[in-house]
């Protein structure tokens, strides 16, 4: 079974793809581009997004990571026996990671 670490950073990532997966509509919508038409690689910042989350890990933040390429730690808030809040200091982000109960 993995360690809750190996957990979280699993989750992070997840938001990392995530977040890159909106840049990647947002962009696409504000220059007008259809997206199933047009290639990620083809917009710079869109490439960008998708290959820092790519390269994602550790418990940094993963929208420090995805939108400026800044390594912020995160700080872990407890809130109980099921459930910590890691938010960052810079961009206010928040992760809420639910422990698995075993």
């Amino acid at each position: 079974m993995p360690n809750l670490q190996d957990l979280l950073t699993t989750d992070l990532q997840q938001d990392a793809l995530q977040l890159a997966t909106k840049i990647h509509a947002d962009e696409f919508k504000r220059l007008n581009f259809d997206m199933p038409v047009v290639s990620p690689d083809s917009v710079p910042l869109v490439k960008l997004a998708y290959e820092r989350a790519k390269m994602f890990r550790g418990t940094k933040c993963p929208h420090c990571w995805v939108k400026h390429g800044k390594e912020h730690s995160l700080v872990n808030k407890y809130i109980s026996d099921n459930v910590d809040v890691y938010t960052c200091k810079s961009c206010n982000y928040k992760h809420y990671f639910t422990k698995p109960i075993i």
